[in-house]
């Protein structure tokens, strides 16, 4: 089997639209299982796709729309535990490749203001992107590696 560059970056700055991205990711790519659970899977691809798509659009996403791309579509600890699985390898992939944590632009819709709930700043500090601080500090760092991005991304 061969080992390709991870090739979801070079196929979105390429396409207009997810449903290009989903088609141009799944179809005919062999991939090396890099995570145990999702990574090299169909649902990866489309959670990636999506968040790339909202990068490119300065836009964010609920928690609750990543279940849904995943066909976890009830509140709870299962869209909880799932969404932060696969969101924790898309930001470990996007460490791994010197760019921003893109699970930035997932958000809780019942924090208030929105932002990422706690997993994204706990797997923001186990990459030593982010040290232990106040709400303020979490605040301040969501808003700089959103910020990054964006500028990655559009």
């Amino acid at each position: 089997m061969m080992n390709p560059q991870f090739p979801f970056p070079k196929i979105m700055s390429q396409t207009k639209n997810l449903n290009e991205c989903r088609r141009g990711v799944i179809k005919g790519i062999e991939i090396t299982v890099y995570r145990p659970k999702y990574f090299g899977k169909k649902e990866f691809a489309n959670v990636y796709c999506r968040l790339i798509e909202a990068a490119k659009k300065r836009e964010l996403v609920y928690y609750g729309k990543i279940g849904k791309i995943m066909g976890i579509f009830q509140p709870g600890n299962r869209l909880s535990k799932e969404t932060g699985q696969m969101l924790g390898e898309i930001s470990q992939f996007e460490h791994d490749h010197n760019r921003p944590l893109l699970s930035a632009v997932v958000v809780r819709p019942d924090l208030k203001p929105e932002r990422p709930g706690k997993g994204f700043f706990e797997l923001a500090k186990e990459l030593n992107k982010f040290k232990e601080g106040s709400k303020e500090d979490q605040e301040k760092f969501w808003k700089q590696e959103l910020q990054a991005v964006y500028a990655t991304w559009g």
